[in-house]
């Protein structure tokens, strides 16, 4: 039976796979599709020129039947921008969505450095002589005051 099929299969070709409701082509006009567009794929990301407020692009569908619906082809800096574009085969009933991540390109901020005649004087300050032995001489005392409060604490005699 199986030898039947494929003979059968091989003499008449059949469409397995659905044939409608797919983008043949897609490109972006004001900005970068980030991985080459295929059909099958449904997740993009697009990176759109900096004065870009929306997508311009073209496209393709796979039959001239099926209708295209676009959903949210905005671009604005507060949201996560997401644009998804809907494909409706008239014919198999059929819908593949795509989704589309918008991003911004943003132009790297090249400093410049004016060439000055300023000059920059650095004075050493003077520290204080008793400020390092007061220090030292703090420390100990509260070590001194924690080493007393330990052995008191273990060595008094419980009464």
């Amino acid at each position: 039976m199986k030898i039947l099929l494929l003979i059968l299969f091989l003499f008449f070709p059949v469409e397995v796979f659905a044939s409608g409701g797919y983008l043949k082509d897609f490109e972006v006009k004001n900005g970068t599709l980030l991985t080459k567009f295929n059909e099958q794929n449904n997740i993009y990301t697009i990176k759109l020129n900096e004065e870009a407020n929306e997508v311009e692009f073209t496209y393709q569908l796979e039959n001239d039947s099926d209708k295209l619906e676009i959903i949210d082809n905005k671009y604005e800096e507060t949201l996560e921008n997401i644009m998804i574009i809907k494909v409706k085969s008239e014919t198999e009933n059929e819908t593949q969505t795509y989704t589309f991540y918008l991003e911004k390109e943003q132009t790297a901020l090249v400093a410049t450095i004016e060439d000055t005649t300023n000059t920059l004087n650095i004075t050493k300050q003077k520290r204080s002589p008793f400020l390092a032995p007061s220090i030292i001489l703090i420390c100990l005392s509260i070590i001194s005051i924690l080493f007393y409060f330990l052995i008191f604490r273990f060595f008094k005699k419980k009464v």
